[in-house]
């Protein structure tokens, strides 16, 4: 028997069912904001010794969402 496990890292911030299921303007806002809390996270990891996984789950987010809304688009061509 294990105490103790790693947890897997497949829990994203946010799921992506979620964003698909989102339309598309809402996408592009969270993708505005996304953008927003990137730089102040990055700020933070480059000047103040902030966490580097706050920069991290934005870029994987930002992924995401660009992913959904390019795929979207390529749809109605």
């Amino acid at each position: 028997m294990k105490l103790f496990r790693r947890h897997e890292e497949s829990e994203k911030l946010v799921p992506r069912t979620r964003i698909e299921r989102a339309d598309t303007s809402t996408l592009l806002s969270w993708f505005d904001n996304t953008i927003m809390g990137l730089g102040a996270s990055f700020d933070q990891w480059r000047y103040h010794e902030g966490p580097v996984e706050e920069v991290e789950q934005h870029l994987e987010v930002l992924n995401e969402i660009l992913y959904v809304v390019q795929s979207r688009k390529q749809e109605r061509v």
